[in-house]
């Protein structure tokens, strides 16, 4: 008969070689490097290249049509590294106040509601398409109108304010 307080010994060793070995700091092959690297380069530039295109293009429209293209003005121009500046300190201020655990919880929440939304966003096509098939009309359309009547303005209100009803 084995001795079994060796076989538990050896089994200790066995999992405890194991559990070093799984917690061990990976290393990366050069072309793993490669691929992680120019995947990431090609997802930052793709959105550039593409929001250049379709810029030119509704750039083009506008003209055709004679609608005014949307500028900034000198203000907005000057403005824009004061609320940049205001942004970042108030960043600043938030990751000193709240603790790494916090923050992380925020973000993960966001996130999941984001991919919720995005992945609802996605399927809604499909959805109802499924829905169409599987409950009758009566049960799954209902129309709502809202519409909106400008009022005649009384006299103490501004000529711009209408009140709606």
């Amino acid at each position: 008969m084995a001795d079994p307080v060796g076989d538990v010994l050896s089994q200790v060793n066995e999992s405890l070689k194991n559990a070093q070995n799984e917690t061990e700091k990976y290393r990366a092959t050069p072309a793993g490097m490669a691929v992680a690297y120019s995947s990431i380069v090609i997802m930052a530039l793709f959105p550039i290249v593409y929001g250049s295109f379709k810029s030119v293009t509704h750039q083009r429209k506008q003209k055709e049509s004679g609608e005014k293209p949307e500028t900034m003005t000198q203000k907005d121009a000057a403005m824009f590294p004061v609320i940049a500046s205001g942004a970042l300190f108030g960043l600043y201020i938030f990751f000193k106040l709240f603790s790494k655990e916090h923050i992380n919880l925020l973000l993960a929440g966001y996130f999941f509601l984001l991919g919720i939304m995005a992945l609802a966003h996605i399927m809604s096509p499909s959805m109802d398409h499924v829905l169409r098939r599987l409950l009758p009309s009566k049960l799954y359309r209902w129309e709502y109108h809202l519409s909106f009547q400008a009022c005649p303005t009384s006299e103490g209100e501004n000529e711009g304010e209408g009140q709606l009803t």
